[in-house]
């Protein structure tokens, strides 16, 4: 069997389809169905980012202690950042 990165993109894409078309056809609450497709799109990314970086939904606090909105979906690199006052 010969491998194809355009085969194995086609199959993640068909899984993601299925997927939100899944979540679309199970809830018609606005805040639960935005809910459960970002639950989809973490899944992804968790899956096929490298190791190195994390996916969450999060509140992100700058440097000088200012939080933003909820952000539905955030990558970040999980090596430690010095903590400079």
């Amino acid at each position: 069997m010969k491998w194809s990165l355009k085969d194995v993109l086609a199959a993640v894409h068909d899984d993601v389809q299925h997927k939100l078309g899944a979540v679309r056809n199970s809830f018609k609450h606005p805040g639960t169905l935005g809910d459960a497709s970002e639950s989809v799109w973490l899944e992804v990314m968790q899956t096929y980012l490298p190791r190195r970086y994390s996916v969450a939904r999060a509140h992100v606090v700058d440097s000088k202690d200012n939080f933003s909105d909820q952000i539905d979906v955030v990558i970040f690199d999980r090596q430690p950042v010095p903590h400079r006052r």
